[in-house]
């Protein structure tokens, strides 16, 4: 029964222990150079590979002994004896805190080593309430095989588009807009999430957040982090552009088309004569039953007010049938022109 890796995991964890209570006591006794030796030893990336290669034995164990018994009698003898029976001591987290001495490092070494020293608990404490099942749970993992050739090909495979430097490579083109970056980032994000969603297995056992999902820990285990900083760089980016060059960057159309000079009445005019006609309707495909409405969506695409149209034709019938009928006199004889090419 190998146990080489094992034991070398316990150890790391019982060293990350110690290293945790040597940081909080002596605080800037600690040389630099010292401190910095043991935020690599210890950071939540060595941890994990540390436990990541434990696991490999604990397969490779299962494979060659094909016994529940022998891999739980394994898992007892190796780790029984750093069991540990109190709960997470929240003040610990608060003197943290209040110290304000490396507090990012070592809270999250805390709470990692709180999830691994749990998942000891599970697998190694015969009176742990989650043993019986989180122990038939891990082993039933560990030995269910991957049948499907092509899937473990594509599983083994990262998809380019979920590569993050791929996705860099896309949105660093001169040509794009800010607010194209953003979506394109944005986008690609719920796409891997969908995808992960819909076809990762989610692993119930991990003892760190990184390792949720099987395939994402192995293939993209940095791709959601990039991205979300990625999203944050170019909100930022957008936040610092004055309103204009933002609505420019967004696409948005500002309106080119304006109504010739001393036409507008004329304009308004003519899209009440084709309100009354019924020729617009609304979302529901039903006729148009406001006209204010039509009115405020022409203005918008003229980039005009017709909040006065009322009042404007009110106005414009106090003069002669012949000056209020003009433009559509105007209308017919361009109308009859037409015709004459045609």
């Amino acid at each position: 029964m190998e146990k080489k890796k094992a034991l070398a995991y316990k150890k790391h964890l019982i060293e990350a222990q110690q290293a945790f209570i040597d940081i909080m006591e002596q605080k800037n006794a600690i040389l630099p150079a010292e401190l910095k030796k043991l935020k690599r030893k210890y950071s939540p990336e060595a941890i994990e590979d540390s436990y990541q290669k434990f696991e490999d034995e604990v397969r490779d164990n299962c494979d060659n002994y094909e016994n529940f018994n022998f891999i739980c009698s394994y898992l007892k003898t190796t780790f029984s004896d750093i069991i540990r029976w109190e709960n997470v001591n929240l003040e610990i987290t608060d003197n943290i805190i209040k110290n304000d001495y490396e507090v990012e490092f070592l809270l999250k070494l805390y709470d990692q080593l709180n999830d691994n020293f749990l998942f000891i608990n599970r697998i190694a404490d015969t009176l742990d309430v989650d043993y019986a099942d989180f122990t038939k749970e891990y082993y039933k993992r560990l030995t269910t095989k991957d049948t499907d050739d092509e899937e473990e090909t594509d599983n083994n495979t990262p998809n380019p588009l979920f590569v993050f430097k791929n996705l860099k490579a896309e949105i660093d083109k001169q040509e794009l807009a800010p607010t194209e970056k953003l979506e394109i980032v944005q986008q690609r994000l719920f796409d891997f999430l969908q995808w992960q969603k819909a076809n990762d297995g989610y692993n119930s056992f991990a003892v760190s957040k990184d390792q949720q999902y099987i395939i994402t820990s192995r293939l993209y285990p940095k791709f959601e982090d990039m991205c979300r900083l990625e999203i944050e760089r170019w909100k930022a980016v957008l936040n610092t552009l004055p309103k204009k060059e933002t609505a420019l960057n967004a696409g948005t159309p500002t309106p080119k088309i304006r109504i010739a000079s001393r036409k507008k009445l004329d304009v308004i005019k003519v899209f009440s004569a084709m309100y009354d006609l019924k020729w617009f309707t609304d979302g529901n495909h039903m006729p148009l039953t406001n006209k204010q409405q039509l009115m405020d969506a022409i203005a918008e695409m003229l980039g005009d007010d017709f909040k006065s149209y009322s009042t404007n034709l009110s106005q414009a019938k106090d003069k002669s049938p012949d000056v209020f009928l003009r433009p559509f006199d105007d209308l017919k004889k361009t109308g009859k022109k037409y015709l004459e090419i045609e």
